[in-house]
């Protein structure tokens, strides 16, 4: 039994469990657990089972809490480090740290990396430790013998660093390898690698001696001796590898595969222990890696692994043939990764690094993971963040167990890593195992400007577009009518404030830790332009994420400094002045000039060269020349007024004589193909542009814009600049910016790159023109950066490149800036490479667009012109197909179409809602979205949802709601709009569904969390919804149509009714028992009166006696006139109402068999039931011949029959008078008797036993029919005997049920439906394709719709069954949890579908299937 609430439990990196119970709010609603983390670090989730019988464990998934930094008690946002990289070994002496990283504190660093200060071995390297628990000496000034005493010295000064500078400290640890020269390896030999205790490594031992070997023999003179002194010698000595190691090795031996091996493992692993799973050959690949390179007999694969992943022995010998010719190619590539290795320079891989074997826990190597656990937990206790070092090659469990002590030690230490895995789903598993709050990346690694603008907005550099939307889907926003105290407005993924009671979590990239430099890789000087290290530097300073940057960076060292040999100190930086970055308040930005005044139009030709240059333009009608004057750089510069003249205003230069344009400056057709420059700015206010920031240098390098670039960085991440755009103007020329969604600020970054030396300094012919949305309120910074000769080399200290910062004092002088139509224009013109540009901007009108959104968008104004509709016009509000549409509007309008995206699938707010889901949960990078560009680029859509509701009158009020959104939207900057139509248009939809979700019953209100269910659930309101009059009248009309005693299977409007259908009586008869169950007047609608359409002796005149005056009348002629038989043949038989039917098929036929109380019924060539496809083939033979007839007894029809009798004989005389029929051979039947014959019969009929001769192989199930005319058709195994189970489980018995119901469950249920047809059957096709023109009778014209397709509704009577027989099943392992599982699929169909439906039937396993209904109401 399943038993108690749902439970979450949470594992912690500490092997901690914490389990939270959890709260459901009904039966099949969310059920949600709250947690709160006890501390930073990953966390592991996952749902065990609700009980003892619920042996099953949901999804597990990890998230990781990230630890809260701050300064002097101030919390400092990741976002805002901005960390500096020093060699330790070059900052001077431990103690001094606080006085010579000091002016680093005052250029904006907040974060100082420290290289290891642990004692390095005989290769000098920092990173190839001595001795992990010691401090080298030669970094302090007065070292301790006393380890402690150390600790507590570089203690101080880190604590000295923070107080007194604000500056955070961050040492790196390296847990993967050590010095080989480390002491403690001598007293503990376990630690390192032995091909004793690692046998694997025997190839790789042989490869050392035979290379020790080769080496002796160049050592002796032997093999054309030692001397290399070109690349003929390298030559000569690589192609001696070849054929003296690499040959005689045959390393090929390792790599073959031992097959006897393998099979004997299969053999020894027992199937029943090791069940088989699902064939993988990768999963069988990966098996063999334990035992490649340990025997010369080859690899082995695993018997868990052959027996989980090979159905049969002859499988796994396939299997191991590829095996063995990829494990060949494996070794051709291994010895030609051997040789590249061996030609490079490998001694710090290969001599000097010695990893060790550490094994799986601390049992297994105790000394050295206690070793480097102290290690790593000694640095956390001093140091606010640890690095981890190549965090890829230290074992996963290693790493995990260190961290989870070093966050013991120091909750919030801020772990960030290098790693190299070149694999998402990796970096997620590092990520999520180990707790790693950032991860490396670098500029410098980026190979053009265009690769560099990608990353800046990609969420590997956790960007977040501008104006991108919510990932909240449309109906998991709260409603209006949704207490606000019970979820306030919560800030989604989107940074944007959405009314919502969940966020949803979705994997990301690890945030990154951007450095424009990192201290191992080359510096600008060496891979670019030494003038790049400005451009890079601001581009880097420009992404959301957390930056960084080495120290020699700044100061344009022309390379790195060596982690092994460098030994020099770096430079005192002096004159570092404190910095105040300009940012005025939008309140205290300076006032528009008047529009009054007359703004001066400067006229400038910035070319040399010429002998005269005047202007000519429209501001006097092109009448007089304006005279301009050479100034001393070549250029010609004048000025004239415009005051007359409306601007724009266009204008040409005459150049010695020549009329022409300046193409670098703003241009204009004047509407006759001819190409002026043109001058612009707007009524409202001048370029009025305080700044710049920095207005001198008097540092080395860049220092002097790198104090403002920090400084920016942090602002901008404290003050929630977390959206960012990224342009490219030019090949190389990059615009960022960076904008707060709170204030609608915006800072750019203009940055022309130096990526190749000698590269022309003119810019780009094709250089787009800049456009900001709001005006420029600040300049921070305009530079230029100029690098000459190769500076000067000094023995005792690190210097840095002779560089010249050229340092612009306004806007004008780097670039053309006009206004217009509300946005400022800038086009550069003095902008070599090597610049940057960096401004701030304020909105205009921004903040009132979104106010004026705001107040349309309260619940009241929302719900107000909702509250008078009814389901039909709200209905219409959210769907309407493309044919309704058509038909509404005389064909004038169909569905929306977005190019490249196609049709939406409904007219109303639910298509443009669902197209926006599907996109939310597809792409991270939701503005590439078709959908979003279209709203992005015009207000069409918004424009083609008011205009579809001029039909309406009574959607009056929505139609006047959507004019204000859509001209509010009109209002904002471009790039803002698909966010705020988002906003608008969902809440409106959520809103819509909410109304009709309320107004749709009970039944529907308390399981709103439905909604995509909402359009099924209102068309059919009268069956489940409590919309009991809708379902009254619906009852009512089909009893006044019952004719022959049936109900029609087409009603055309009771105009010309088919009465073909057998089973359509009994589902109505059921829903008559349904409806008096749970409609307030019960058992009074028995009483309700009846008037048939065509009367009783109009079709059978022996029963004529019986004409219904109630509906309890009504049941007993339908259950009298089945007893007595009904035979007649259809109205209008023939092509009319059917084109492919037979004659034959057309006489319906229907009898009692007396002994049993079962009703047979139909022939082999009509269709009576749901199964009911009708043959159309010529070609292949199956027209007029249907696929299932399911002639005799079909099983359903027997429960729906048990179930009205069981009722019939419960019920009241008073409420149902009639106790028995006249059979056919006169004899009367009481109801009880009829129900009792059934009860008697019923198993013995339809049970298939163990021992019963059948034909068919599979026993211990239900027939599915009962006198079927084709040979074997009761045999079939069909999902037709769990609707007869749920409505009459009295038939049934237990033991039988369960059976029958598990062998349905492993042979019929699909991901979203039931199989019509066991897949074993000889005559199951699953894939349905109504259009099949060929000659395979079984498929063609889709002769196969019933025999194996997976249709949906019948898992709901399975289900029903399942619930009954099995929830209570002591040996059951798929109880109620695993129905409800089973469920969850169907959730999210309905989340994923852009119909929001279920469809009708889906082809095999689950799979689209194209002429299916794709919204199937029933």
């Amino acid at each position: 039994m399943t038993t108690g609430l749902p439970k979450l439990v949470v594992c912690g990196e500490l092997d901690e469990e914490l389990t939270v119970e959890g709260t459901c709010g009904s039966a099949i609603g969310d059920w949600q657990a709250v947690w709160l983390p006890a501390r930073p670090g990953p966390y592991e989730f996952r749902y065990p089972g609700k009980g003892e019988g619920d042996v099953r464990e949901g999804p597990r998934c990890r998230i990781v809490v990230d630890p809260s930094l701050a300064i002097r008690g101030v919390p400092l946002p990741a976002r805002a480090v901005s960390q500096l990289t020093v060699l330790s070994r070059c900052a001077g002496a431990i103690e001094k740290w606080p006085s010579s990283l000091a002016p680093q504190a005052e250029l904006g660093y907040n974060m100082v990396h420290f290289t290891p200060i642990q004692p390095p071995g005989e290769s000098g390297s920092c990173y190839s430790l001595d001795n992990q628990n010691a401090i080298d000496p030669t970094l302090m000034m007065k070292p301790s013998p006393d380890h402690e005493k150390n600790l507590q010295a570089v203690a101080a000064a880190v604590s000295t660093l923070e107080k007194d500078h604000g500056m955070l400290s961050a040492m790196d640890i390296v847990l993967n390898h050590t010095a080989g020269t480390a002491p403690w390896l001598l007293d503990h030999p376990e630690c390192a690698y032995t091909v004793g205790n690692c046998p694997h490594l025997s190839a790789a031992a042989e490869l050392d001696e035979r290379l020790a070997w080769y080496s002796d023999e160049l050592r002796d003179g032997r093999l054309g001796g030692p001397h290399i002194q070109n690349d003929s010698d390298v030559h000569r000595v690589m192609d001696g590898i070849q054929k003296h190691v690499l040959g005689p090795l045959n390393l090929k031996e390792y790599y073959g595969v031992d097959e006897a091996a393998c099979l004997a493992a299969f053999a020894k692993t027992s199937a029943e222990a090791v069940p088989f799973e699902h064939d993988d050959y990768d999963a069988l690949k990966a098996s063999v890696l334990p035992s490649l390179g340990k025997s010369r007999q080859g690899v082995v694969v695993t018997g868990d692994a052959a027996r989980r992943h090979c159905r049969s022995q002859k499988e796994l010998q396939g299997h191991l043939s590829r095996l063995s010719g990829d494990m060949l190619s494996e070794c051709a590539g291994l010895e030609r990764d051997i040789l590249e290795a061996l030609g490079g320079v490998i001694r710090y891989e290969r001599l000097e690094c010695k990893k060790g074997p550490v094994g799986y826990s601390p049992h297994d190597a105790p000394f050295l993971w206690e070793h480097m656990t102290q290690y790593a937990v000694s640095m956390a206790k001093i140091f606010h963040a640890i690095r981890l070092d190549n965090a890829h090659s230290t074992p996963l469990h290693v790493s995990r167990h260190v961290l989870a002590q070093v966050r013991k030690a120091n909750p919030h230490c801020w772990i960030f890593a290098e790693l190299f895995t070149g694999n998402f789903q990796t970096d997620l598993l590092y990520q999520g195992t180990l707790g790693i709050n950032a991860l490396i990346r670098e500029s410098m690694q980026c190979s053009s400007p265009h690769e560099m603008s990608g990353n800046l907005r990609g969420t590997l550099w956790g960007a977040h577009p501008i104006g991108a939307v919510s990932h909240v889907p449309t109906l998991s926003r709260l409603s209006a009518s949704t207490p606000r105290k019970q979820f306030p407005m919560t800030r989604s993924a989107s940074f944007a404030l959405i009314s919502t009671g969940t966020v949803p979590l979705r994997p990301r990239h690890c945030p990154a830790l951007l450095f424009d430099c990192t201290h191992d890789n080359q510096t600008p000087s060496e891979k670019r332009d030494p003038r790049d290290a400005l451009p890079n530097a601001a581009l880097t300073a420009a992404s959301c994420a957390s930056i960084g940057s080495v120290r020699g960076y700044d100061e344009l060292l022309p390379f790195n400094p060596s982690v092994v040999f460098e030994r020099r100190l770096y430079s005192e930086i002096a004159g570092v002045r404190p910095f105040t970055l300009g940012w005025p308040t939008l309140e205290d930005l300076p006032a528009a000039k008047s529009s009054s005044e007359s703004p001066a139009i400067e006229l400038m030709w910035p070319h040399s060269g010429a002998c005269k240059v005047v202007a000519r333009g429209a501001w006097d009608g092109w009448q007089a020349d304006v005279p301009l004057t050479k100034q001393s750089d070549g250029r010609w510069v004048g000025t004239v007024a415009a005051s007359s003249q409306p601007l724009p205003v266009q204008y040409k230069f005459i150049v010695d004589g020549n009329w022409t344009c300046d193409r670098s400056q703003p241009t204009a057709d004047d509407g006759f193909g001819n190409l002026n420059n043109v001058f612009s700015l707007s009524d409202e206010g001048a370029l009025c542009v305080e700044g710049p920031d920095v207005v001198e240098n008097t540092l080395p390098g860049i220092l002097v814009v790198k104090q403002l670039l920090n400084s920016l960085h942090v602002k901008l991440a404290r003050e929630g600049f977390v959206e960012i755009g990224v342009q490219n103007l030019a090949d190389d020329i990059v615009a960022v910016q960076r904008r707060s969604p709170d204030t609608g600020r915006r800072t750019w970054f203009v940055a022309r790159s130096a990526y190749w030396r000698n590269h022309d300094d003119g810019l780009p012919w094709n250089l787009d023109t800049l456009e900001i949305p709001g005006s420029i309120a600040f300049l921070h910074v305009a530079a230029s950066l100029s690098v000459s000769g190769n500076g000067k080399t000094d023995s005792q200290l690190l210097t840095g490149l002779d560089g010249h910062l050229c340092l612009h004092k306004s806007l004008g002088e780097v670039a053309h800036v006009w206004r217009e139509g509300g946005k400022t224009f800038l086009k550069l013109f003095n902008f070599p490479p090597g610049s940057i540009l960096v401004f701030s901007t304020n909105p205009n009108g921004e903040a009132k667009c979104r106010a004026e959104l705001d107040e349309l968008l309260i619940g009241d104004v929302v719900e107000k012109p909702l509250q008078t509709l009814n389901l039909s016009e709200l209905n219409y509000l959210l769907f309407s197909c493309e044919a309704e549409e058509q038909d509404r509007s005389g064909g004038a309008r169909g569905a929306y179409n977005v190019d490249g995206y196609g049709p939406l699938v409904y007219c109303g707010l639910m298509g443009v809602c669902a197209a926006l889901d599907l996109e939310r949960n597809s792409k991270t990078d939701l503005l590439s979205s078709r959908i979003f560009q279209n709203i992005r680029e015009g207000d069409w859509l918004i424009g083609y949802l008011t205009q579809r509701l001029e039909d309406m009158p009574q959607l009056e009020g929505v139609r006047d709601w959507l004019s204000k959104v859509r001209a509010i939207l009109a209002r904002f900057p471009r790039d803002l709009v698909p966010f705020h139509f988002d906003l608008a248009i969902s809440r409106l939809c959520a809103a819509v569904s909410d109304v009709m979700l309320r107004n749709s019953g009970g039944f529907v209100s308390n399981h709103g969390m439905y909604g995509p269910l909402v359009r099924d659930l209102a068309l059919a309101a009268g069956q489940l919804t409590e919309r009991f009059a809708e379902a009254r009248d619906t009852l009512l009309v089909y009893a006044s149509v019952v004719r022959h005693g049936l109900c029609p299977n087409l009603l055309d409007a009771a105009n010309r009714p088919r009465y073909n259908a057998r089973d359509a009586t009994w589902f109505f008869l059921q829903a008559i028992q349904d409806y008096v169950q749970m409609a307030p007047e019960g058992l009074g609608f028995l009483s309700a009166p009846v008037s048939l359409k065509w009367p009783v002796s109009t079709w059978d005149s022996d029963l004529s006696d019986l004409e219904p005056r109630t509906i309890a009348d009504l049941i007993h002629l339908i259950l009298s006139a089945h007893a007595k038989g009904i035979k007649f043949r259809e109205w209008n038989a023939g092509k009319s109402i059917d084109e492919h039917m037979t004659d034959e098929g057309f006489n319906i036929a229907i009898h009692l068999e007396e002994d049993t109380g079962l009703v047979y019924g139909g022939n082999q060539w009509n269709c009576g039931t749901w199964m009911d496809k009708m043959g159309s083939s010529e070609k292949a033979g199956n027209k007029g011949v249907p696929a299932t007839p399911r002639d005799g007894a079909p099983v359903e029809i027997i429960g729906l029959l048990k179930s009205v009798l069981r009722w019939v004989v419960s019920l009241d005389r008073t409420a149902f008078p009639h106790t028995a029929v006249r059979t056919q051979s006169g004899a009367q039947l009481t109801y009880k008797e009829w129900d009792e014959r059934l009860q008697r019969n019923f198993e013995r009929l339809f049970w298939v036993s163990p021992d019963e001769m059948a034909p068919t192989s599979l026993r211990c199930f239900y027939k599915d029919t009962v006198g079927a005319t084709r040979p074997g058709h009761d045999y079939q195994l069909r999902p037709n005997f769990p609707i007869a189970m749920a409505v009459a489980p009295e038939l049934f018995s237990p033991p039988f049920a369960q059976q029958a119901l598990k062998i349905a469950a492993e042979r019929l249920i699909g991901p979203l439906g039931m199989c019509t047809l066991d897949p074993s059957d000889a005559e199951y096709h699953g894939d349905y394709h109504n259009d099949d023109d060929s000659t395979d009778k079984a498929v063609a014209h889709g002769w196969n719709y019933h025999q194996g397709p997976e249709w949906v509704w019948p898992l709901g009577f399975f289900l029903r069954a399942w619930n009954h027989f099995c929830e209570g099943d002591d040996n059951n392992s798929q109880g109620g949890a695993a129905m409800t599982q089973r469920l969850l699929k169907h959730r999210a169909e309905l989340a994923s579908n852009p119909w929001r439906s279920l469809a009708e039937l889906t082809n095999s396993k689950g799979s689209l299937c194209s002429h299916s209904c794709p919204a199937q109401a029933w």
